[in-house]
């Protein structure tokens, strides 16, 4: 703000005036240069008033805070004697005081010089006359910061006095460690000495010690010399400010992506090595809308069938009771504690409509499957910038979340790289893939979606922070939507398809025969589809293939199918450990109880091992270890065989009719499928 006052210097028309006198709109103006005086009106002289001229500046004022108080002390001196020159006053002395007749405005400016240079070498500062009037033409255009002793204002170069053609030369060497190994100093001097000699520079190279400062001021900010994984990310960062994307109500705007966990599990092969997770965060909410746990390399049906879960409501999905009841049973051998009922929780799980999903250029995300997905249900895809993280904060940021309040409660958890590795995480009682899926699950519902959120904040309450399931329950509230929850038959339509025969007992399916009384009806009949030759359409979970689904034309509607031997199981199990399962068994035709018994001791890997441990001596190699236990779970089999006779009459057979073939990703592959 310009405060404009009497006595004030101004420039005004090319010239330096002193205010002479206010009266409402009016100004009197005196010029410095040639003593006349004139009129004018406020307004017209501040829309051409040059600010910064001969009087201190608020700027100025500031940069005199900046200096000790002995520099800023001789800086005011010298600005009180300069503007007495140009003005006649000494703004350092009372305004009571008259003013000296040796700087009256009919003296010349070289007269007002010579009087200052007489009174100060009174006073004992002795100064010349062309250095007083360097000071005022110093202070006419640069104001007080003209006054301030240019040594204390001096400023160096980051680089120093190294020559401009040694800064080329590591320059382009620390660029060029952008994606290779971090390498030392020392290694880095001795690259720019050859440099120098192999281009001929002449410019004399400086001390090592030069060159290590040289090196730790273009290096420093570009991680040169620190983790690689962090240059890398500085690398693809962009030289633009931090704008956070805003999201008004749920569902505006969602992110997906997938990371692997930091944690060992129990493949259904047997294997051991690291999951994948992908996951869908609601912006406006940070509520965790769908995930999937699987194996590495999630595919595009796995991406689909998240978009599913997140419009259904968790307790519509199936086996959603079996998965708690896991997850309970397990609790124990974790440390995260859950507050809250479960049952309560459940069902305050948010559904979320997305309007708007942000991917990045994984080939998932960018599949024709998953678009297509996308545009039926009237979600618009955001494609990230390429290696560029921060287009997607918040899905980044809750990985590191999972990481620090889940994974590292579980056993056999390996560090967030390998410097945080432990020396054996494989040795820990690990968990298997589905024990693991159904903590997450546990986990989502009565830890993260209470948990308050630093990022959750109202604006008329910035210190309280609110749990994901509160900032849902209060932006419903505040925004509206209409209810678009998919029920479970929605839900079962998303699955992918294939095309099987209902025979006399049962449907089958990968090897596993499905029978239920609702099937009577349709046993043995043709489904009227001829373009899949009669057979009948059946939806099924990769992740809990206890059941199928199979519609039924006349009432359009699904029909749940379960496995005849999914009683006996404690919980559901996926296509993977299916798949185990049948490598296990390739010697023989497997029967249906052999697969129950397979499957039973590949859900519990950990007591098959302590079965094998008995038996095993301590200097056995891994590799025996595993075979040791496959030999368990085949003689397990060959019991199981041999007792289960009794279970069920109904034997497998042969899978007649069951065509691989048939199978499609998802129903909007073809235009013959209708979309429910």
């Amino acid at each position: 703000m310009l405060a404009l006052e009497q006595y004030d210097t101004v420039r005004f028309r090319g010239e330096d005036h002193q205010v002479q006198a206010i009266a409402g709109s009016k100004v009197i103006l005196r010029s410095l240069v040639s003593g006349k005086t004139l009129e004018t009106t406020v307004s017209e002289l501040l829309a051409s008033i040059r600010v910064g001229g001969d009087g201190p500046t608020f700027a100025a004022e500031r940069i005199l805070d900046t200096l000790s108080d002995e520099d800023a002390k001789v800086t005011r001196f010298w600005y009180g004697h300069v503007t007495e020159i140009i003005t006649g006053r000494n703004p350092n002395l009372p305004d009571s005081a008259s003013p000296k007749p040796d700087y009256a405005s009919d003296k010349s400016l070289g007269q007002r010089i010579q009087a200052k240079c007489i009174e100060l070498s009174r006073d004992g500062i002795e100064v010349s006359q062309i250095t007083m009037r360097r000071k005022v033409q110093a202070l006419k255009h640069y104001g007080i910061t003209g006054l301030i002793d240019s040594r204390k204002r001096r400023t160096s170069s980051e680089t120093g006095r190294v020559p401009e053609e040694i800064i080329s030369v590591a320059q382009e060497l620390i660029l060029s460690q952008t994606l290779s190994s971090t390498r030392s100093k020392s290694y880095m001097v001795e690259v720019i000495a050859h440099e120098v000699a192999l281009r001929g520079i002449t410019a004399p190279l400086p001390s090592r010690a030069t060159l290590y400062r040289l090196l730790g001021q273009l290096g420093d900010k570009r991680h040169t010399f620190g983790s690689a994984m962090t240059r890398r990310t500085t690398a693809n960062s962009k030289p633009v400010g931090h704008r956070p994307r805003l999201a008004r109500f749920p569902g505006e705007t969602v992110e997906i992506d997938s990371t692997p966990l930091d944690v060992m599990v129990i493949l259904p092969g047997g294997e051991i090595a690291r999951a994948e997770l992908t996951a869908v965060i609601d912006v406006a909410t940070r509520s965790l809308c769908s995930w999937v746990i699987k194996q590495r390399g999630t595919k595009a049906v796995d991406a689909v069938d998240l978009l599913a879960r997140a419009m259904t409501p968790l307790p519509l999905l199936p086996g959603a009771d079996e998965r708690m009841a896991l997850a309970r049973s397990i609790l124990a051998d974790t440390i995260f504690l859950a507050d809250g009922d479960p049952a309560v929780d459940i069902v305050a799980k948010p559904v979320i409509k997305p309007l708007s999903i942000t991917v990045d250029h994984g080939k998932v995300f960018i599949s024709d499957t998953f678009l297509r997905a996308c545009s039926r249900l009237n979600i618009q895809v955001v494609k990230a910038s390429p290696y560029t993280p921060t287009d997607k904060p918040h899905i980044e940021r809750s990985f590191a979340t999972i990481n620090s309040l889940f994974t590292q409660c579980l056993p056999g958890y390996v560090g967030k790289n390998p410097a945080f590795k432990g020396k054996d995480p494989t040795t820990e009682a690990l968990l298997t893939l589905d024990q693991v899926r159904s903590l997450f699950e546990y986990w989502v519902i009565t830890v993260y979606q209470n948990r308050p959120h630093d990022g959750l904040r109202l604006p008329l309450m910035p210190k309280k922070r609110l749990s994901p399931n509160q900032m849902y329950a209060t932006l419903s509230e505040v925004f509206p939507q209409a209810a678009v929850a998919f029920t479970k038959d929605d839900y079962v339509g998303l699955l992918p398809v294939k095309y099987r025969t209902i025979k006399r007992d049962g449907v089958m399916n990968d090897g596993l025969r499905y029978d239920s009384p609702a099937l009577h009806p349709y046993r043995e009949m043709r489904s009227g589809n001829k373009l899949q030759k009669g057979k009948w359409e059946i939806r099924y979970d990769p992740y809990d293939l206890t059941s199928i689904w199979i519609r039924v034309p006349d009432k359009e509607s699904f029909i749940e199918v379960k496995w005849a031997y999914a009683e006996y199981l404690t919980t559901s199990f996926s296509v993977e450990l299916l798949q185990a399962a049948k490598a296990i068994l390739t010697h023989r035709e497997p029967t249906q109880s052999d697969f129950l018994a397979v499957i039973k001791q590949l859900q519990n890997p950990n007591q098959c091992a302590e079965d094998s441990k008995t038996t095993t001596p301590r200097n056995t190699s891994k590799q025996e270890a595993r075979h040791e236990s496959h030999t368990s779970i085949e003689a397990a089999v060959h019991t199981s065989s041999e007792s289960s006779a009794t279970l069920s009459p109904t034997q497998a057979s042969d899978d007649e009719g069951e065509q691989t073939d048939d199978v499609e990703p998802y129903p909007m592959v073809g235009d013959q499928h209708s979309w429910w």
